[in-house]
């Protein structure tokens, strides 16, 4: 029964809104479209009609003239009396808006047929005409514009017959005008129709967003800080989805990145207190170890006691920076920490180094997705954390110390060079004290710096200028302090 679904939606196309949550809008939207279009067409339609008097009538000295007067005055006021109904605010709660209009318009088609009895000739034809013209101004569908024709020629039979239009026709005008006027008002259905895919593609593009909000914050949940802002800002300002951000940000890349490393010392023969060290002590403190490092723009990777991070920025500068101030405000937590707590208290040395590295996801798409980074300044961090448990350095280093490579340490170098700011920082020659980095051997100094508040104030201007020079702002107004 295809074939009356067909029939019976190009006769009610409202059907294809049965049901669904869109039918009340569609209404307004007609209804609205409706009163606006009346409001512009009544009053031209009257002007047209009265004017009709002054540049048709009496030129052609049509008579009597008073009666001609009469029938122009008469459509005039049908259209200017209907006029106000769709400047009401009543207008907007009436549930047949189109019917002054039908009473205005059939009252024309009549007045138009009576002309033909009083002029003759192929005025009948402008009838026909303006049915049609009536019919698409109000907007209705195919079945209710035929019978609105229907009834305005029917009103108008006895005046065509009156004033010597043949049957046939009025026939054929009759069928050529209802005809034409179902083809053109078939854009009725299809207006509904692409009303109906406009909504149903919104909705569609309203779910896809919560799905992709929704899997943007259970992701959220799982990857750091840093990754999931610049996801949602591949989102955002690139238009990607979630699933093409994700690949696109974690893809492995060579980058120029800034390592910190560190270690709890101690951790296998206190972890044995698993209430009152891990619980109590090691949680919390490599939480905040991690929020410290995501606070710094760092991209943390926690395995047990351990917490490496990198930082990725596309200055190096600001790298070694941000990962210098992270070490020092890791090793002042653990301070305050250790000062106030009533559980076993908790040592770290903070290894930092800089240089090229692969980093990202280097795992796979499923559950062994893995973000870190691979590369020599990671492996030799590795290694030194070997060498602070060598007896001879033990005498030159202090837990909470930062121990940074040579790289690194030129990298501040270049940063402070000619500020005048100065640093508190020890040279230890490693090769003095007997001792060789594993893998390394060509590492022969490293150097210990303490998170003092002299060391991490004058650090945190640099940034601070640094910081506002990459973002095009006036770096002027961030003066790192030249210091006596």
């Amino acid at each position: 029964m295809k074939w009356l679904d067909t029939t019976l939606t190009w006769m009610f196309p409202t059907f294809l809104l049965d049901g669904t949550a869109w039918l009340a809008e569609w209404r307004d939207n007609e209804r609205s479209t409706n009163i606006n279009t009346l409001r512009i067409a009544l009053p031209i339609i009257a002007v047209a009609w009265a004017s009709h008097y002054l540049l048709y009538d009496l030129p052609m000295q049509l008579e009597p003239a008073e009666d001609w007067l009469m029938l122009r005055i008469a459509g005039t006021v049908a259209c200017v009396a209907v006029l106000p109904a769709y400047f009401q605010p009543l207008i907007n709660h009436i549930t047949y808006i189109r019917v002054p209009a039908v009473i205005a318009f059939t009252s024309i088609v009549y007045l138009q047929s009576i002309s033909v009895v009083w002029h003759g000739q192929e005025t009948w034809i402008f009838l026909f005409i303006m049915v049609l013209i009536f019919s698409l101004l109000l907007r209705l569908s195919s079945l209710l514009s035929a019978a609105f024709c229907l009834l305005c020629i029917s009103l108008s039979f006895s005046n065509l017959v009156a004033g010597g239009v043949t049957l046939p026709n009025i026939v054929t005008g009759t069928v050529v005008t209802v005809v034409a006027v179902m083809i053109v008002r078939t854009a009725y259905l299809l207006d509904i129709r692409n009303f109906l895919l406009a909504q149903q593609h919104e909705l569609s593009q309203r779910e896809v967003l919560k799905l992709s909000k929704d899997f943007a914050d259970r992701l959220r949940s799982f990857i750091p800080k840093i990754i999931a802002d610049r996801i949602e800002y591949a989102v955002q300002e690139r238009g990607l989805s979630v699933l093409e951000a994700s690949m696109d940000v974690l893809q492995a890349k060579e980058k120029t990145i800034a390592c910190l490393f560190s270690d709890i010392r101690g951790f296998t023969e206190n972890s044995k207190d698993l209430h009152r060290f891990i619980g109590n002590s090691v949680m919390p403190e490599v939480k905040a170890c991690t929020d410290l490092i995501e606070n710094r723009l760092g991209i943390p990777r926690k395995i047990g006691d351990l917490v490496f991070a990198y930082f990725d920025d596309e200055s190096p500068q600001l790298n070694v920076l941000r990962a210098i101030l992270t070490g020092m405000e890791i090793a002042r937590f653990n301070s305050d920490m250790n000062a106030t707590a009533v559980n076993i208290n908790i040592s770290r040395y903070i290894l930092i180094d800089c240089g090229e590295a692969i980093v990202g996801n280097l795992g796979g798409q499923d559950s062994s997705v893995e973000i870190t980074a691979l590369g020599s300044p990671v492996n030799f961090l590795a290694r030194l954390d070997e060498v602070t448990k060598h007896q001879a350095l033990q005498g030159k280093i202090q837990p909470g110390d930062l121990l940074l490579s040579e790289r690194a340490m030129d990298m501040i170098d270049n940063v402070i060079h000619g500020t005048g700011v100065e640093i508190d920082y020890q040279k230890i020659d490693l090769s003095q004290l007997g001792i060789t980095v594993r893998d390394f051997p060509d590492a022969q100094s490293i150097y210990s710096m303490r998170s003092t508040d002299k060391n991490y104030e004058s650090l945190v201007a640099p940034y601070n200028y640094v910081t506002a020079k990459l973002n095009g702002t006036d770096a002027n107004r961030v003066q790192i302090p030249h210091q006596n």
